[in-house]
């Protein structure tokens, strides 16, 4: 660790010196960017600027200092880590809270920085696999000039704990610094080009952002795939990058199977090839995924997943060109609510084909009833025509809200309602009414507010009375009639509409407006939602637990009554075989007398009955005794500590859920549009 310690700080060092000429003699600088000297051709990359900012606001979180009060070490102890284990992870917790090490951190990594990944050809030797991985990641930062920083660090690397000898090697009046250390298979180059150091595994990827650099070579920034995904960033975003989905979906793939059938038989390899491009065949068209995020008072994270409509799955460009539309299913959500989603391109004949389309290659070479056998099988016991009756019934919007979680009962019970746009009333009530005659069911009615609510009353009270109603163009599927009530309530009163609250407020960046997609979370419901199960299962399992040791102590005095049975069958067994014994001996006097043994023989067939009775009542008592001690044992052993349970709840559970609420509500909106899927996600932190 001090060896890669010190190389660290010996290349911050010889870059510094660099970055500081070059500083001072080019103050306004910053004009080459990370992009101007990476090469074309990268299948993923990342770059992040303000770092120490970010890093220090993230620090000042409830969320970063809740984790903090986290005891590691402790949790590890606790849970039966070696004395090794724990002290490695308080070396690390002392590296990683050590101020100086930060400030070194801060000094390489707190402007800007930025991963590059290239693509490798698939070999067999992990070993040369893994190296030829690590020579194609590029790693670019931005160093500060810092004249006291760059003193502190001559001394340091001047010490002779230093045992490495850095190499120099120029290309193109550029000069490559190389650090090894053989024993340990480490080696490290890098580069200074004006303010940016890079650094890799090998000269020869230097060579080639030395050439971007000199304008030799095309550098990424002219790379079309990154040109695309840049289209895409948001302005002025922190982080930024993107996949190469085209590159890992069929390149990659096919020379990973390529591999892992190399050396089978013909048909083995045919076999392999036909599932990869099945399987490739459902994510082709599909080219890049794109990211950025951007930090104000509302954080922004932006994915757009660009598609090629020529090579994209017919059926998926049927859903995906769907129109964005405004959301009129919010008119019918009630503010307090834990999650809420909705979408309009829901398209039931489409995906019933492509559900019907993966049945039918899930059977290929299996001796099974066929899909069409399957299905009408289904549709005779339904009475109902899929094709005909079910799916005309429903249109192409469809959604839910989870309002509230019971957790009274014996298990939780949500407070769900579903809802799905209607295409035609007439059939869908036909399905309904089929439905549940089919399976005889006794549907109750009430009329509410002028709409009538079918449902099925359960002997479990009120929560749970499953049922149905229809709202505007909406049909309402509900885990209670309460829960429909409250859904009609709202719709009757839109301005206690869920696009009335305040929460919903903060992220309300468009989702309002015309998409594909809304998706709403009030986290703070979340989180209490989610210390209430926690405190839930806690208490069901200490309930269960002293359930099972009642039962346990039962089973325990059951077991001493079954021993002392056992003592007292196998003691009246004693006597019989007394008498038994005492009889034969009889038996055989008559028989030396040549007298008639006929009574003498009768008694001893009767005491051999009665002794064979007894063994076989004393074998199952055994046996029962047997089971009965196995089943406490599995009792003993099977059994979680609910004090323990406790001790991780509060040291482990509580400290990140009182963190996690630091992110107070999430909104996501999608919009499908031509050739690209494009997804916000807007978060409200405290």
């Amino acid at each position: 660790m001090k060896k890669i310690i010190a190389i660290v700080l010996s290349i911050v060092f010889v870059a510094g010196i660099g970055a500081s000429a070059y500083w001072w003699t080019h103050a306004q600088s910053h004009g080459l960017t990370i992009e101007n000297i990476l090469p074309q051709g990268a299948i993923a990359y990342a770059r992040s600027t303000d770092i120490e900012k970010r890093l220090t606001n993230f620090k000042a979180t409830l969320f970063w200092q809740q984790l903090k009060t986290i005891d590691v070490p402790m949790l590890m102890k606790k849970g039966g880590s070696n004395a090794q284990q724990i002290e490695g992870v308080k070396k690390l917790q002392a590296m990683f809270s050590d101020q100086a090490t930060n400030d070194v951190f801060m000094k390489i990594f707190g402007q800007e920085a930025a991963v590059s990944v290239y693509p490798v050809e698939v070999i067999s030797n992990p070993a040369e696999m893994w190296d030829q991985i690590l020579s194609q990641i590029i790693i670019v930062t931005r160093l500060k000039p810092d004249a006291q920083f760059l003193q502190w660090l001559s001394t340091f690397v001047n010490r002779p704990s230093a045992d490495f000898t850095p190499k120099v090697e120029e290309y193109k009046k550029q000069k490559i610094n190389i650090i090894e250390i053989p024993e340990q298979n480490l080696k490290i180059c890098y580069v200074i080009l004006q303010d940016l150091m890079v650094l890799t595994k090998e000269e020869a990827t230097l060579h080639k952002c030395i050439e971007a650099f000199l304008n030799e070579r095309s550098s990424l920034d002219e790379d079309p795939t990154y040109q695309a995904a840049q289209s895409k960033f948001l302005a002025g975003g922190q982080t930024v990058g993107y996949i190469n989905l085209e590159f890992i979906f069929s390149d990659m793939v096919k020379q990973l199977a390529d591999l892992f059938t190399e050396g089978q038989d013909r048909q083995a390899v045919a076999k392999a090839k036909q599932r990869v491009d099945a399987s490739l065949a459902k994510t082709a068209g599909f080219k890049i995924l794109a990211y950025s995020f951007s930090p104000s008072t509302v954080e922004q994270h932006q994915y757009a997943l660009i598609y090629d409509k020529e090579k994209l799955n017919p059926k998926l460009l049927s859903i995906y060109s769907c129109a964005p539309q405004e959301n009129k299913s919010i008119n019918l959500v009630p503010q307090k609510l834990i999650g809420y989603q909705w979408n309009n391109c829901y398209e039931p004949k489409v995906q019933w084909a492509m559900m019907k389309e993966e049945m039918k290659n899930a059977e290929s070479g299996k001796q099974t009833a066929s899909v069409e056998d399957m299905i009408a099988s289904i549709e005779k016991t339904l009475n109902l025509s899929i094709e005909k009756d079910i799916l005309p019934a429903f249109g192409s919007e469809l959604g839910g809200y989870l309002a509230d979680l019971n957790l009274k009962g014996v298990f939780p019970i949500p407070k769900l309602v579903v809802f799905i746009k209607v295409a035609d009333k007439e059939k869908l009530e036909h399905v309904m009414t089929s439905l549940t005659e089919r399976q005889s069911l006794t549907l109750q009615k009430e009329d509410y507010q002028n709409t009538s609510i079918k449902y099925l009353s359960l002997p479990l009270g009120e929560n749970l009375d499953p049922g149905y109603c229809y709202l505007g163009d909406y049909f309402l599927l509900g885990t209670s009639r309460q829960a429909l009530k409250e859904a009609i309530d709202v719709f009757s009163h839109p301005a206690n509409a869920l696009a009335s609250n305040q929460s919903f407020k903060d992220v309300d960046l468009g989702l309002t407006g015309k998409n594909n997609s809304v998706i709403f979370f009030n986290l703070d419901e979340v989180w209490r939602v989610a210390r209430s199960m926690v405190a839930w299962a806690v208490s069901s399992s200490k309930s269960k637990i002293a359930q099972n040791e009642a039962f346990k102590s039962d089973l325990q005095q059951r077991l001493e009554q079954a021993k002392e049975d056992l003592t007292k069958e196998e003691d009246s067994l004693k006597p019989l075989r007394a008498d038994l014994e005492s009889a034969e001996s009889e038996l055989r006097n008559l028989q030396a007398q040549a007298a008639d043994v006929t009574s003498i023989s009768a008694k001893i067939n009767a005491l051999q009955t009665q002794i064979d009775e007894k063994q076989s009542g004393i074998a199952k008592m055994k046996q029962d005794q047997l089971d009965l001690n196995n089943t406490i044992q599995s009792m003993s052993t099977s059994q979680p500590d609910p004090d323990q349970t406790q001790f991780y709840v509060d040291h482990l559970v509580n400290p990140i859920l009182n963190g996690l609420s630091y992110y107070k509500t999430l909104g996501s909106k999608m919009i499908f549009s031509d050739g690209v899927i494009e997804m916000m996600v807007y978060i409200k932190t405290q």
